[in-house]
This record gives C-alpha cells, sequence and structure tokens, in this order.
C-alpha cells in the first residue's frame, strides 16, 4: 500500500513538475491546444511504467525521460493525423464541390495566411515565443513568465515588441 502511495506522489510531482514544458513541446509539434493536452496526459500514462526506476522527480534524467516521452507521443500523434489528412486529400476532385464565394474567401484566407507567415519569419525568436504561448496557447503572462524562466515584466515588454512589430509591418492594415 505505501509503494503504491510513493508511485503516485512522485506521478503528481511529476505532472506538477513538468506538465507546462510537456505541453509546450507538445504545441511546438502538433501546433492544437486540444490535442498537445491529450499527448500530455498520454505521456504521463506513459511515465507511469518508468515511475519504480525514477528516484528524484527534479533530477535531469527524470527530465530527459519526460521530455523524450512527450516529444515521442506527440510525433507519433502528428504521423497519425498526417495519415489521415493524406488519405482525404486523396478524394476525387467530384466530391470536393465549392462555391465560387466560399473559393474567393478561401484565396483571402491564403493570402493573408502568407502575410502572417513572412511577418513572423522575419521577426526575432523571442517574440515567436509569445505568439506561440500566449496566443496560440492561450496562457497568461505569468505561466510564459514560468515557462521561459523570465520575470512577468520581461513577457509584457516582449509582448509589447510583438504588437509594435506587427504594427510595422502591417501598416493601415494593422487592427489590435
Amino acid at each position: 500500500m505505501n509503494l503504491r502511495k510513493s508511485s503516485t506522489d512522485r506521478l503528481e510531482q511529476i505532472y506538477r513538475l513538468y506538465e507546462q514544458k510537456m505541453y509546450y513541446l507538445a504545441f511546438s509539434i502538433l501546433k492544437d491546444a486540444g490535442l498537445s493536452e491529450d499527448v500530455v496526459h498520454d505521456s504521463i500514462l506513459k511515465i507511469m511504467n518508468y515511475l519504480p526506476g525514477i528516484k528524484r522527480v527534479d533530477s535531469p534524467q527524470c527530465r530527459s525521460l519526460v521530455m523524450k516521452i512527450t516529444k515521442t507521443t506527440a510525433i507519433d500523434r502528428y504521423r497519425t493525423l498526417h495519415k489521415e489528412l493524406t488519405s482525404f486529400e486523396e478524394l476525387d476532385e467530384e466530391h470536393l464541390l465549392v462555391e465560387e464565394n466560399e473559393l474567393e474567401d478561401f484565396l483571402d484566407g491564403i493570402n493573408a495566411s502568407r502575410l502572417i507567415q513572412q511577418c513572423v519569419e522575419e521577426m526575432p525568436d523571442s517574440l515567436k515565443e509569445i505568439i506561440k504561448l500566449k496566443y496560440y496557447c492561450q496562457l497568461s503572462n505569468q505561466e510564459i513568465a514560468q515557462i521561459l524562466e523570465v520575470s512577468m515584466d520581461v513577457v509584457r515588454k516582449r509582448d509589447e515588441r510583438l504588437k509594435r512589430f506587427i504594427k510595422e509591418k502591417a501598416g493601415d492594415n494593422y487592427e489590435p
């Protein structure tokens, strides 16, 4: 009974200590919040098999194991999704009917996506991190500060720089 309790405690400690880092890693691979959360939970279940060998949850070995399991789980999920998308793309053209207005909206979206992609490619990595964490993952400044191991003032300043960068690149088309 005591052995089971200590394993549960260690698993909870691992979850509390690494959950945000695991999520960030999964999100960087999958680019989807829901799938990333699923990967974190699947990874925790896989980590249960390694609990007897984990002596300290804050050790570099434990961190390495947790991140490796998370990465491989996210990559497996990505491959599974990619397979499903590939089979969808193989549908005949006659099954894909598109209204003229829908096509124009779709093309406008592609052009906007290209502009956004170009803007993101030109920005510094520190600003890209803010975009991923704040606007895709929808994390608070406090959570971002913990993940990046910086102060909240640094996060706020980077967010200000990000908005200024986008405003300069977008010009008159910028709407905050």
